[in-house]
């Protein structure tokens, strides 16, 4: 019962996710961001990525004990390539999440695309 209740949770807080590229691509506030992520990502949108995230995350898991096993008959080099091992794959796993995050926002927004090549806008500040 408290699986259902967490899993109910996490759902809820999926609802969000729209959110942070709202703040960080779409010059939004904390609220304009908030109301944007639970107007066009519903409950069963939310269902669907939780879902999406659990099988990833069983996967995940799946692939890090192979690869341990692997590397525990190697000693202590099996050790330090299975750290390099876990370090990479957050790497990569971190990214797409980041990627994620953003493409839940355009996934939903209307971009007019500008043919400027000003750099005001950008987040990287180039000033020097």
């Amino acid at each position: 019962l408290a699986f259902l209740g967490i899993c109910a949770v996490m759902v809820f807080l999926l609802r969000f996710s729209a959110g942070f590229g709202a703040i960080v691509h779409g010059d939004m506030g904390v609220t304009e961001s908030i109301s944007f992520s639970f107007t066009n990502i519903t409950f069963v949108r939310a269902l669907k990525m939780f879902l999406v995230i659990f099988v990833f995350s069983i996967v995940y898991v799946l692939v890090l004990l192979l690869f341990s096993s692997i590397f525990k008959f190697m000693g202590s080099v099996g050790s330090v390539l299975m750290m390099v091992f876990q370090v990479a794959l957050s790497i990569i796993t971190y990214s797409f999440m980041t990627a994620g995050l953003s493409a839940a926002f355009y996934r939903y927004v209307e971009v007019e695309y500008e043919e400027s090549n000003e750099v005001v806008n950008h987040i990287i500040d180039t000033d020097e």
